[in-house]
């Protein structure tokens, strides 16, 4: 994957995160701080271009920044993960007899595999393994893990081999990984875009997702904030049509996250059959090399 892709991709992602974000405040009527900000960013004429400039730079940049960011962080949320293991143990069962044989054929990839099946048993059932539950369940699970750790720390105990517990995901990576890295050492020719493309889309999908889910979480620091408003700052509420508002976006904010995650698993499981389809291939041309020499 070239670095220039990553750069498109993370800039479409951090534009539609900003933009957004800047029509939900405007929804919302959060847009008392941009005249203070304006009048701070106010410069003697012969300054004006030089601050122009400077501020076209950090717009630019915090659009990719927020993009890298958003992609940082789909790489570890995990709904995202437990899906992707369900549709990729799909994948595995309709191919059963490819893995099996370069199972039998590698022993790196065996342990691999069976880590990974291993880490699928374990998952949650289908009603614990959603968007806002899935969310909350490693918030909750990090927070447990935190607070053993520090409390060993205090103490000066280790924790025993048999309470020690494997990350779920690490066998599903390593698994995924393995796939493509047998496509591409195997075959003659550097990533082909047959793959490359579908995985675009898939980490695309994934930061995009994430964006929604931000933009879901935001509605309770809104209310937060003009109930301060209204207690300290002697504020009257908003306006009822920016309450109404407020609350139909919201709704729209809570389903829109599940659009996300279905288009999200959608471009993995394309992933995964352009994946499987060329292991399959690879495969083949390496049994038919073998048996000329």
């Amino acid at each position: 994957m070239r670095i220039s892709d990553r750069f498109i991709d993370n800039g479409v992602v951090g534009g539609f995160l900003l933009a957004g974000q800047f029509i939900l405040l405007a929804l919302w009527g959060l847009t008392g701080w941009i005249k203070p900000v304006t009048d701070f960013l106010t410069v003697p004429a012969s300054l004006q271009l030089t601050v122009n400039i400077l501020l076209s730079a950090l717009g630019i940049t915090s659009i990719f920044f927020f993009g890298l960011l958003l992609d940082l962080f789909s790489t570890a949320f995990p709904p995202f993960h437990q899906e992707e293991m369900v549709i990729l143990k799909k994948h595995i069962d309709q191919n059963q007899w490819l893995v099996e044989t370069i199972a039998r054929e590698d022993t790196n990839f065996k342990k691999v595999y069976d880590d990974f099946i291993d880490s699928y048993n374990h998952l949650p059932e289908g009603e614990n393994r959603g968007l806002y539950i899935g969310f909350f369940h490693q918030l909750i699970y990090l927070t447990h893990q935190m607070m053993e750790r520090l409390h060993r720390r205090n103490k000066s105990v280790k924790a025993p081999q048999d309470q020690e517990k494997k990350d779920p995901k690490v066998g599903y990576i390593k698994l995924r990984n393995f796939f493509k890295f047998y496509v591409l050492l195997n075959s003659a020719q550097p990533q082909p875009d047959t793959l490359t493309d579908p995985e675009h889309w898939w980490r695309a999908s994934r930061a995009i997702c994430v964006a929604t889910v931000v933009w879901a979480l935001e509605p309770p620091l809104v209310l937060l904030i003009w109930l301060v408003e209204a207690v300290f700052a002697q504020q009257y509420l908003p306006h009822l049509a920016t309450v109404v508002s407020f609350i139909l976006s919201w709704f729209a904010l809570l389903l829109l996250p599940f659009v996300t995650l279905n288009m999200t698993n959608t471009a993995f499981d394309f992933m995964c059959y352009t994946l499987f389809s060329l292991t399959h291939v690879t495969y083949e041309k390496k049994k038919s090399d073998h048996s000329s020499s």
